[in-house]
């Protein structure tokens, strides 16, 4: 019996993407820095995709990263051009990218150290006398405080505020605005007032607004702080995979000696040692030795898992108590955690539609919003206001505005999930796939491999004379010459029943599609697919596959193999039913082997079919409406899984094709579908509420800015607490968080 071939369909599909390989557009990964909102970020964009070449940009505000594919001929220092000539700096992304987050995390909470106090003393100093009438005749301490609060202002805007002039400058060089263009044009207005005011009138206190540009500056910096900070804790478990990688690896040479050097020059075929409580440094098959290891890393199973000669380990985990021997079959860059690590950055890095849409919004959201403020100003004048009520008002609607918060809604999201769904063994490709996960309506899975073990095991078998132990020894003789699935099953279930000798066999013979015979131990026996009268003769033969036993031409037993369905699959199952999803099985096994497992999980069955038909079956769902996820270990269901809304494969910890699919369930553990369906509706319901806030903010301030009932201070005050809330709310998803 020799395996059976499938026709998977996939041929020309490989064929093509072979052909277009050659053409695959080069990545490049910058660091930009200087962007603090969405107009930022298209800006960036639309500069970038001027080169000739580019294919494709997709910047991030929350990390600061752009990645670019170009055609194999851009360098990347025609890009870090393109981005300095839109008014940023741009460099390559340094290895220690956490210490850089927190590097300007630093730099803002010296910022707001000078600000914010100072800010406080202004304030103090403005509203004091105004107060106290008793101090309004005390004009030489009039002149004290407005000097005072001058300086404190002109130190503020110098040390603490000076970015967002700089920044502006820059923008109005390229004739664009972003967020820092409307603070620094609404404080700037105020302080070159004021200055104006207290030369015209130097103890005239309540006509001057130092106190606004301090409180405003000092506002807007602590909630970039806290963003900062805020961003820091979103990047932690990315960051966690990256300090996976250990840096020094033990090799064992061919005398025995150990030469420590670094993973990274590990090569296939070499061994390495490995010792308790050490993180492995690549993938490979363990040769000597035995220990627990902790895999939770990167498959999320909490237990520690039995490692002996022969077991697979990967890199990133983390040893027991006893040292292995370790024959390395992947390092550095091919292992299955680099796989990981470059999925999760990749997914962070792309943008959802509905981040695309906001990118556009805010394009045009700072012009309009430089334009409201002049006619606002316009307005209060022309209704008989002095210029000083005038310009508040044109300030508070500038302040109010700013729309670092709409660019902080979608990226922050994205990031918190994507690490939270790498701890639990789940890489989302795309930030897109997080979007189409959520409105998935229909699940088809793939049987075999898929809601089964995908290896077959001995499932019965009955002997006529009552000896089975002699029943399976006999089968076991003639199938441990045999490659075929059945064959595999009966010897390890020899084995598994203490069978070690299965006796001596002369003379064997495969026929491909009927069975195998040879003689044992001198007496001829056969091995062949039982008819269905023999197979009645076994309970529980339903589902499986019965060979019968003949020796000497008289039947002797049948046995009966059976793909097991995994332990797990029924909760799973459950689970999906309990989000009100449809769930059918797509499979190429005949109806009487699957229609058990199906009924068995209350799942729609649709069996006999070949790769394209899977496919058709899909469209014809898609057809009815339904928005479909399909659930597949790849080899016969990879024109599904491209068909699909949402491809979904079961990764095993050591497949190189981690990634490829929209969804990978790393381990091949399927009760990770329904919770990563469930954090992507919980994402979804994230960044619209991230909308609520940074919208909200916008929709009742801006009025009432206009209408002079907002302060430029309280707008300061709730344009920050907009951006915090927004990043708050998505570091709920760092635990799932509903």
């Amino acid at each position: 019996m020799n395996p059976a071939s499938y026709d998977t369909g996939t041929s020309s599909e490989a064929l093509r993407r072979s052909d277009s390989a050659e053409s695959t557009p080069q990545r490049h990964d910058l660091i930009v820095e200087g962007m603090t909102c969405a107009s930022c970020v298209a800006r960036v964009e639309r500069s970038i995709r001027r080169i000739d070449g580019v294919r494709d940009v997709a910047v991030n505000l929350a990390t600061g990263r752009a990645r670019v594919l170009a055609a194999l001929g851009v360098a990347q220092s025609a890009l870090v051009e393109r981005v300095e000539r839109a008014g940023y700096t741009a460099h390559a992304p340094a290895v220690d990218a956490p210490n850089e987050r927190r590097r300007e995390a630093a730099a803002l909470r010296r910022r707001v150290g000078v600000a914010l106090p100072a800010a406080v003393l202004v304030l103090v100093l403005a509203m004091g006398p105004m107060l106290l009438p008793a101090l309004h005749d005390l004009t030489m301490r009039f002149a004290v405080a407005v000097a005072v609060t001058q300086l404190l202002a002109t130190l503020v805007v110098i040390v603490a505020g000076w970015r967002f002039f700089r920044a502006a400058w820059r923008n109005a060089r390229h004739l664009s605005a972003d967020m820092n263009t409307l603070v620094a044009v609404g404080t700037g207005a105020a302080f070159l007032y004021s200055m104006v005011m207290m030369v015209r009138d130097p103890a005239a206190l309540h006509a001057l607004y130092f106190d606004t540009v301090a409180v405003v500056i000092g506002l807007v910096l602590l909630g970039r702080w806290l963003e900062a900070r805020a961003l820091d804790r979103t990047g932690a478990a990315l960051d966690a995979l990256r300090t996976l990688s250990l840096p020094i690896a033990h090799r064992l040479d061919a005398d025995g000696a150990v030469v420590d050097l670094p993973a990274d020059f590990l090569r296939t075929g070499d061994r390495i040692l490995v010792r308790p409580g050490e993180r492995l440094a690549a993938d490979g098959v363990v040769e000597e030795g035995w220990s627990a290891v902790d895999e939770s890393t990167m498959t999320g199973e909490p237990m520690p898992v039995e490692k002996i000669a022969g077991a697979h380990v990967l890199a990133g985990t983390l040893n027991g108590t006893g040292a292995l021997t370790v024959r390395v079959e992947r390092a550095g860059e091919e292992t299955a955690l680099a796989a990981v690590t470059h999925a999760v950055e990749d997914a962070q890095a792309s943008k959802p539609p509905v981040q695309r849409l906001a990118d556009r919004i805010a394009s045009i959201f700072v012009p309009i919003v430089m334009a409201l403020a002049l006619v606002t100003a316009a307005c209060w004048m022309v209704a008989g206001a002095e210029i000083d009520t005038a310009l508040l008002r044109a300030v508070a609607v500038l302040v109010i505005a700013c729309p670092c918060a709409l660019g902080l809604a979608v990226p922050t999201a994205v990031i918190a999930v994507t690490g939270n769904a790498a701890q639990r063994g789940i890489t989302f490709r795309t930030a897109e796939a997080i979007e189409r996960a959520a409105r998935v309506t229909a699940v088809a899975l793939d049987k075999t491999g898929t809601v089964t073990i995908g290896k077959p095991r001995l499932a019965a078998l009955h002997a006529l004379d009552g000896d089975s132990a002699n029943l399976l020894q006999l089968a076991a003789a003639l199938e441990a010459r045999s490659e075929h699935p059945i064959a595999r099953a009966v010897v390890d279930a020899a084995r598994e029943r203490g069978v070690e000798s299965f006796g001596a066999v002369e003379g064997f013979h495969a026929e491909p599609g009927v069975g195998v015979e040879g003689i044992v131990e001198g007496v001829p026996v056969r091995i062949r697919r039982a008819a269905s009268g023999e197979a009645d003769r076994v309970d529980g033969a339903d589902g499986g596959t019965a060979v019968a036993l003949e020796r000497n031409g008289e039947l002797l037993g049948v046995l009966v193999v059976r793909d097991t369905v995994r332990p797990e699959s029924a909760a799973a199952i459950a689970a999906l039913h309990t989000l009100g999803l449809r769930t059918a099985m797509l499979t190429g096994d005949a109806e009487s082997a699957a229609r058990p497992v199906a009924e068995g999980l209350g799942l729609e069955l649709h069996a006999g079919l070949l790769p394209r038909e899977k496919g058709e079956m899909v469209k014809r769902m898609q057809a009815e409406g339904a928005i479909v996820a399909m659930v597949g270990d790849g080899v016969n269901d990879t024109v599904a899984l491209a068909g699909a809304d949402l491809g979904v494969a079961m990764g095993a910890g050591s497949d190189l094709a981690i990634g490829a699919a929209d969804i990978t369930l790393l381990g091949g553990r399927i009760e990770r579908l329904p919770e990563a369906l469930l954090l992507a509706r919980r994402t979804m319901r994230v960044i619209r509420w991230n909308f609520v806030w940074a919208f909200g903010y916008n929709i009742v301030g801006i009025p009432l800015a206009t209408l002079g009932l907002l302060d430029p201070m309280i707008a300061g005050a709730a344009m920050a607490l907009s951006s915090v809330s927004v990043v708050t709310n998505s570091l709920r998803l760092r635990k799932g968080g509903k």
